[in-house]
């Protein structure tokens, strides 16, 4: 996938998330950024009847698979192998939700595996695969999340665990975030850069490094999401440890 490709795989999916976002804040009574991947869990239970099952699989299938959806007599579930890390069966949940809401069809009978050897996957899964991956992570770490945690230097390795994400699905994340909304190549060396100095100095180095591109990409979130977003930032500025950059505070007054 290039960078075109990607980045209209990644605005299409979280246009399309940011919607259950808001539907999931509104149902948990919480607001975006402070979702947890358990409230999408309970969401989806409650209000789309897909079933969620932790298991032990056969030992043929727990060391090469994390999970897997299955698609049914018009139902979904999605299996969790419980053999794995915490922070992989999290993020495996998510995955397998996305397959859920972006490829299954209620009309057929399919599964979709979440395999721990990513080469073991077909020409033809690939794409569905990678599109559950930034499904993923937005569900995990969504835009609002990581727009708080750079507005108050949040320390990466807390901010990974304050989700339940493993460091390297938050490191492979945030080369997401950066690549989509600030130009930059996700495989290319500032992001790299960038994403390997928040893991070191935390999430706040990202306005010291790209200040003025920020500033785009807060300002149309600004007129994307309104109120909401604007609200958010006004709850930042309670935070005396961190420093905002004068173009924010002007665009707060």
């Amino acid at each position: 996938m290039n960078y075109d490709e990607f980045k209209e795989t990644y605005e299409l999916i979280n246009r399309k998330f940011e919607k259950l976002q808001e539907e999931v804040a509104s149902y948990k009574g919480v607001t975006i950024p402070y979702l947890y991947y358990t409230d999408f869990v309970d969401y989806a239970m409650n209000k789309l009847g897909i079933k969620f099952q932790n298991t032990s699989m056969p030992d043929e299938l727990a060391d090469k698979m994390s999970g897997m959806l299955i698609v049914a007599n018009g139902k979904k579930k999605v299996v969790v192998n419980k053999k794995t890390h915490p922070n992989r069966q999290h993020f495996t949940l998510m995955h397998e939700l996305s397959h859920a809401l972006l490829h299954a069809d209620l009309n057929k009978s399919q599964s979709f595996s979440d395999l721990l050897d990513d080469n073991s996957y077909s020409e033809d899964e690939q794409l569905d695969e990678a599109e559950a991956n930034i499904g993923a992570g937005i569900l995990m770490a969504n835009d609002m999340a990581l727009h708080h945690a750079i507005i108050d230097n949040y320390n990466f390795y807390n901010f990974a665990r304050n989700v339940g994400m493993s460091s390297s699905a938050l490191y492979f994340r945030t080369r997401q975030f950066l690549s989509a909304n600030f130009g930059m190549n996700i495989n290319g060396y500032d992001t790299i850069k960038l994403t390997n100095l928040c893991e070191k100095y935390g999430f706040g180095i990202i306005l010291e490094k790209i200040g003025e591109s920020y500033r785009g990409f807060f300002d149309r979130r600004m007129e994307e999401r309104g109120e909401k977003f604007c609200d958010l930032t006004i709850l930042e500025f309670n935070n005396p440890y961190f420093q905002r950059p004068s173009w924010l505070l002007q665009n707060m007054s």
